[in-house]
């Protein structure tokens, strides 16, 4: 899969390094040069030093071929014009876009990107939700309902308690990724290293045909 993401932040820098690590094609745009450098010392990805929102920066880094183009800067009003130019000019099998507040989400839909995640939303729901340790809750679902987000608590029965992500990443279906994990309310960023307890809120987005086996593994439960 071929992948192209604006923002080297924290959520670029680590979405950049778990792609990578599966194997895929990943495109870092990042827009201060320092910053650039620094990216690539440590990332063994393409790094281009660009404004997201400069046609010729997308189309350098491949968008125009691109499977899924993230933008994830810290800026709302950036995200928004690089959204609108590559879902104009490029047209990527998926446009997936961070918003940082959640009150900006109206916009982005009307302006016709539909496939946004909003962290502090995610919190939210999560820090709202009432339903029992037990069971696997929904948090957000994208592409008509075919992509879910959802988040439960690692029981002690899950195969998964004390395994690394990377170790964990091997029992767990493809169509599925580690998004973060909540524990003793601090949110968690997964890495291959990180170790999953017992007790973790593991935040995870997932096929929704996959959505048993994800609910077996974290709650060791049959599929």
């Amino acid at each position: 899969m071929k992948i192209v993401i604006v923002g080297g932040g924290k959520v670029g820098f680590y979405l950049a390094r778990h792609f990578h690590a599966q194997g895929d094609r990943v495109t870092l745009i990042e827009k201060e040069a320092d910053r650039s450098r620094r990216l690539a010392d440590v990332l063994n990805v393409l790094v281009i030093h660009g404004e997201g929102s400069d046609l010729s920066v997308l189309a350098d880094a491949g968008a125009q071929d691109a499977d899924v183009v993230a933008v994830v800067t810290g800026k709302d009003e950036d995200n928004l014009v690089t959204a609108q130019l590559v879902k104009e000019h490029f047209e990527p099998r998926r446009l997936v876009v961070r918003i940082n507040n959640p009150a900006n989400e109206p916009i982005f839909h009307i302006l016709g990107i539909d496939l946004t995640v909003s962290s502090t939303g995610v919190i939210t729901r999560l820090i709202e939700e009432e339903a029992a340790p037990t069971e696997l809750r929904t948090l957000a679902t994208f592409h008509k309902g075919e992509v879910q987000l959802v988040q439960g608590t690692v029981s002690e029965s899950s195969p998964v308690v004390d395994k690394s992500v990377a170790a964990a990443a091997q029992r767990f279906p493809g169509e599925m990724v580690f998004v973060a994990f909540i524990r003793d309310d601090e949110v968690l960023i997964p890495r291959g290293e990180s170790v999953i307890r017992v007790g973790d809120k593991v935040v995870v987005m997932c096929d929704e045909g996959y959505r048993d086996e994800v609910e077996a593994l974290l709650l060791g439960r049959n599929p």
